[in-house]
């Protein structure tokens, strides 16, 4: 069960049924609703955090972590600074900046930008910078980039890279103490030298085909155990937010909410959310995902992700606000899309049992809207609507109100 509210004069009024700016094609409104909606990330505390590296005469490999700063602020910053050279993955080439050059050179560096940094001199450079405290979501190219780290210390490979799959083809990082580069490539084994990231870290990246690459895991997002939460549990609930957040982000640039996350043995599977004014003009105040400490396995990841979704959800709407069947067949959906494209089931195994469950349901979903929650063959008959819905949405014909009814494409294209 889940409930919102606007705290007004008098009483809340909780509402049962979740504001989400959802008509079909589904695809096609997350991405709108990633431009036109106000990024939170925008709203965030100015950087108070610095990270400190240490700059080594000659060539140095840096990732940009700060503000966008012109090229000519960091040569004043680092006076031993002779020359920057930032990658154009466009052409393929690089752009060269020094204190004096005009013409074709770099003009600013922005966050998550991979630079090379020649450094004059016999000294080490103790370089102090600060750290802008927004979510990093980057483009990469297919073929060659040179980009930063701005996630968190000393993450695996692996793990920063697992998202790409198989189109990585390989990894560098300049090692400017030892004048030499580690090396990663996939399947590589012991045979891999660059084993791990840290904040501010850079690499020459190698694409089959382009991705979108999001750094910040969870971001700023509170979590809170209750005491009988292991440890272990704990690192899988952490570990399973980052990547339905990344999921979201990267497929469909949907920027990461504030809200918080908690977890217990007695909490139930909802995402409760409080709005401030009235609609349409109403905003978030804030936004908690409670989670169960019982899931298990891929369960928990399915679960975080619905419930996940309804936090963008809450945070996108305006108005109107839906039914609560497609509130909650959207989120079925948007889960069952992440469920698809990691790999856990295929999308003819996610219908089959949609329908073989959603079958028991002997109401209309319209019959069902005072009492929907709490039994699994709604949320899937709600699945199943929202199915058809995106389906005859791509396949109907502006002004044709006799088109005929679409079969709906591989649940893998559509998280496409």
């Amino acid at each position: 069960m889940r409930s919102s509210s606007w705290p007004g004069e008098g009483d809340a009024l909780v509402l049962k049924r979740f504001p989400y700016l959802l008509t079909v094609p589904f695809l096609a409104v997350l991405l709108w609703a990633a431009i036109a909606a106000p990024a939170p990330a925008e709203a965030q505390e100015p950087e108070t955090e610095t990270i400190t590296t240490l700059l080594y005469p000659g060539w140095n490999m840096v990732g940009w972590v700060g503000r966008p700063t012109p090229v000519g602020g960091i040569f004043e910053d680092i006076p031993e600074l002779t020359h920057i050279y930032g990658w154009d993955t466009q052409d393929q080439r690089y752009r060269r900046s020094t204190p004096t050059s005009t013409g074709y050179r770099m003009s600013r560096a922005v966050l998550g930008q991979g630079l090379w940094f020649f450094i004059a001199g016999d000294s080490v450079v103790e370089w102090v910078r600060p750290v802008w405290d927004r979510y990093a979501l980057l483009s990469v190219e297919s073929g060659l980039n040179l980009t930063g780290w701005t996630g968190q210390d000393a993450e695996p490979i692996e793990t920063a890279l697992g998202r790409f799959g198989d189109r990585v083809t390989v990894a560098w990082r300049w090692d400017a103490e030892a004048q030499r580069f580690d090396v990663y490539v996939p399947g590589a084994g012991a045979a891999s030298t660059l084993t791990e990231l840290n904040r501010g870290d850079a690499l020459l990246l190698e694409l089959s085909e382009e991705a979108t690459w999001w750094q910040s895991g969870f971001g700023n997002t509170t979590i809170t155990f209750s005491e009988e939460v292991t440890p272990e549990r704990q690192e899988d609930v952490r570990s399973g937010l980052a990547e339905v957040v990344a999921f979201f982000a990267e497929q469909y640039g949907l920027q990461l909410p504030d809200f918080a996350l908690r977890s217990g043995e007695d909490f139930p599977n909802q995402a409760r959310t409080v709005f401030l004014g009235r609609p349409p003009g109403s905003r978030v105040q804030s936004s908690t995902v409670s989670i169960a400490s019982n899931l298990t396995g891929f369960t928990l990841n399915r679960v975080l992700a619905h419930e996940y979704f309804h936090v963008l959800q809450h945070s996108l709407a305006r108005y109107p606000y839906p039914p609560v069947w497609l509130t909650e067949g959207a989120a079925t959906y948007a889960a069952a899309l992440y469920e698809v494209t990691v790999g856990a089931q295929t999308g003819e195994e996610i219908r089959q049992d949609w329908w073989q469950v959603a079958g028991r349901v002997g109401e209309s979903l319209s019959e069902l809207e005072s009492d929907f929650y709490g039994a699994a063959e709604r949320y899937y008959l709600a699945a199943v609507a929202v199915d058809w819905l995106v389906a005859n949405a791509l396949g109907e014909d502006e002004g044709d109100s006799a088109a005929t009814s679409q079969e709906p494409l591989p649940l893998l294209e559509q998280a496409q």
